[in-house]
């Protein structure tokens, strides 16, 4: 039988062999891992990365890559073909990621630097990939592929 003095004690709320008790800590880990995923994500993608001796590199590289139009591909799929001529800008800077370290790191601080150039030039854009959606906007040209990759070349360089 149940005492009313139980019901004060925090701990019975949250015991698994109360039936309340097992929604209301199952309600509690399953808002606490959202809210990590959540804030991880956030984390994870804003903060400050490490850098390396190819940062500088990979971007100068992207940028001799899409030298002129004719090397610029306007329609990104994130499919990348080896040896293709035509390369969006994911495709350059994976090439030369590859180029200069040998293997891709989507998340290194080259490729993130030229993401954040994107987010600060296009505020409040809804980019899902932001590579490929910049890469794939209607009015976005080479000079303005070129814009983002020398900010993040700036970037790069001076956190040196």
């Amino acid at each position: 039988m149940l005492s009313l003095e139980r019901f004060g004690d925090p701990a019975f709320w949250v015991r698994r062999e109360n039936p309340v008790g097992k929604i209301v800590s199952t309600s509690i880990a399953l808002i606490l891992v959202a809210l990590g995923l959540s804030v991880g994500y956030v984390v994870y993608t804003n903060r400050p990365l490490p850098r390396t001796v190819h940062d500088e590199a990979i971007v100068e590289r992207t940028l001799e890559i899409l030298s002129d139009e004719s090397a610029w591909s306007r329609g990104d799929t994130r499919e990348c073909a080896d040896g293709a001529e035509e390369l969006s800008l994911y495709c350059a800077l994976r090439r030369a990621s590859i180029d200069v370290t040998g293997s891709l790191e989507h998340r290194a601080a080259a490729l993130q630097e030229v993401r954040y150039a994107i987010d600060q030039a296009r505020p409040g854009a809804d980019h899902s990939h932001r590579l490929m959606d910049f890469n794939n906007g209607p009015q976005v040209t080479l000079v303005d592929v070129h814009a983002m990759l020398e900010e993040a070349l700036a970037t790069l360089r001076a956190s040196d």
